[in-house]
């Protein structure tokens, strides 16, 4: 099975409503979105469940990258930390694969604690970690392998 991980796009410094969680893509982060778009064209099936935190930048990372799937926006993805997005993943207890588009620190240390070496998410990184098991409720530390790690390079 494979464990889909992506940060959010870069945004905006500030909202208009003052509030992190209302926080925008900034015009660099909107084309780091359509670059990911071109990116995973290829990569990411059709019968992958894509998990998004409800947060405004993740929603507007998602629905650029992924505007013919169905996504399941999600409140308690907003700022998990990586056990709450481990029990999260184990919970789901799915045979498909999955993609969850949120936040760091959370994602990073995540992907540190699955594949046992220090990974940085950084804005609109991906990386895609395969595991020897048919279901997400079996999906733990340290069993994870790196298939891909991409991050798009936009200058400005």
């Amino acid at each position: 099975m494979i464990l889909h991980l992506l940060r959010h796009a870069k945004t905006e410094k500030f909202a208009v409503t003052g509030k992190d969680y209302d926080r925008p893509l900034a015009s660099k982060g909107i084309l780091q979105a359509e670059n990911l778009k071109l990116a995973l064209a290829n990569t990411i099936t059709k019968n992958v469940e894509i998990h998004v935190s409800a947060a405004n930048r993740t929603q507007e990372t998602a629905k650029t990258i992924f505007p013919e799937y169905t996504l399941h926006f999600c409140k308690e993805l907003y700022l998990a930390s990586s056990q709450e997005l481990l029990q999260y993943i184990n919970k789901l207890s799915t045979s498909n694969d999955l993609f969850l588009l949120g936040h760091n620190e959370g994602l990073s240390e995540l992907a540190t604690s699955l594949i046992g070496e220090n990974i940085l998410l950084k804005t609109a990184s991906y990386l895609a970690i395969t595991f020897d098991c048919k279901n997400s409720a079996e999906i733990s530390r340290h069993n994870g392998t790196i298939l891909h790690l991409y991050r798009p390079e936009i200058m400005s």
